[in-house]
């Protein structure tokens, strides 16, 4: 496959998943990190793209086990947000407990529930 076509398919999947996206835009690291209440939605859909995009399919396939176990969500749900992204943000929320905490206003990570970030990203 030529450079171009892989470029041109990078794209087109990068065009797709940006519909699904609330948060991640062109803007700079630098302009995200100063939205605290944000910027972990913003991460979370960055790395979420950069993974389709470059191919990392064990990155999601690791994310989505580790959601699953967490409770079965291979159901259906009304979030219109994919099992891929749910599973990142669930990643996230387990490995960066200061900017979760930061997110939801809280002062410890014990009085935050994956649930209450999730319905925080899917407002």
């Amino acid at each position: 496959m030529e450079t171009s076509t892989k470029d041109k398919i990078r794209e087109a999947i990068k065009k797709e998943l940006l519909t699904f996206c609330k948060y991640y835009s062109p803007k700079s690291y630098e302009d995200w990190e100063s939205e605290k209440d944000t910027y972990a939605f913003w991460l979370s859909e960055r790395i979420w793209i950069d993974a389709f995009v470059s191919g990392e399919y064990s990155f999601i396939e690791d994310c989505i086990a580790e959601y699953i176990k967490y409770e079965d969500h291979t159901q259906t749900d009304d979030s219109n947000v994919p099992l891929s992204l749910r599973a990142i943000l669930f990643d996230y929320f387990q490995h960066n407990s200061y900017a979760v905490i930061r997110a939801l206003g809280k002062d410890f990570l014990s009085e935050v529930s994956f649930e209450e970030f999730f319905t925080k990203y899917n407002r």
